[in-house]
């Protein structure tokens, strides 16, 4: 049976290059990263030791990379990007987030922006907070199926996906394929938390009312004003200091990550 390991990060360098490691350990696997597909010919590029920064220049002038929206998500990866001659995955190397839920993601980034400014001025609308990453959500289901066609289209017996969605996961098992699970870091990040609330709601019926929104909000703002005195990655670093412990989540369904195995 054909097997999908599925490395759950978050965006951060350090999350992001500690996946990186551990799949410089494995061996003869078809690898599905979590950008757009339309990035995978410079990642390509990059895999078969072209220098970084002109693969990046193209998909920014191609559109691809949309600044300052996917910012984050590129400039955690760099070290990632780094170790990918050293995979030697080759023609297995994949993209597989579709181009309809990277354009509203991005749509969705510019709009929470001015959310956040006017919360930060004390303005909180959790309604709209609420209705606008339903939206998200009910995006990334949508798209689920054509992101599962295009993991089929490259899967070989052993593949491993960074950060595939719970449903697009559940597509793969129908499929005929074993999952597992594993848990690099899990985010802590209150716009992540609220995200995974606000799918359970549309999944599974568990309702997130309005005071848990806006509480969330106000501890977004928390975490801005950290971004704004240090970069993303410290702010990160203060901002886990401060939760309580289980805040995290339920890791039940996920294996634990070997960081020996880096």
């Amino acid at each position: 049976m054909a097997k999908i390991t599925n490395l759950i990060t978050v965006e951060t360098s350090n999350s992001r290059t500690k996946a990186g490691l551990w799949l410089r350990q494995q061996h003869r696997y078809a690898l599905f990263l979590d950008f757009p597909k339309k990035s995978e010919g410079a990642l390509k590029r990059i895999s078969q030791g072209e220098s970084i920064e002109p693969a990046i220049d193209d998909l920014k002038d191609e559109g691809i990379y949309r600044e300052p929206e996917d910012s984050r998500h590129y400039e955690s990866s760099r070290t990632l990007f780094h170790l990918l001659p050293q995979l030697h995955v080759g023609e297995k190397l994949h993209c597989y987030i579709d181009e309809l839920r990277h354009s509203i993601s991005a749509d969705l980034a510019k709009e929470l922006f001015l959310l956040t400014f006017r919360a930060r001025m004390g303005d909180i609308e959790p309604a709209r907070w609420k209705q606008l990453i339903e939206e998200q959500v009910r995006d990334t289901i949508r798209c689920g199926e054509d992101e599962a066609y295009a993991i089929l289209k490259g899967a070989e017996e052993n593949n491993v996906c960074l950060n595939l969605p719970e449903e697009t996961e559940a597509l793969m098992e129908d499929r005929g394929f074993s999952l597992e699970r594993i848990q690099v870091d899990r985010s802590i990040k209150p716009v992540d938390i609220l995200t995974r609330k606000v799918k359970r709601e549309v999944m599974y019926g568990e309702m997130v009312s309005l005071s848990e929104v806006a509480a969330l909000v106000k501890r977004h703002v928390e975490f801005t004003e950290l971004i704004l005195k240090a970069d993303f990655d410290q702010a990160w670093q203060e901002w886990e200091k401060r939760q309580s412990p289980g805040e995290e989540g339920d890791l039940s369904n996920y294996a634990q990550f070997d960081e020996s195995a880096t």
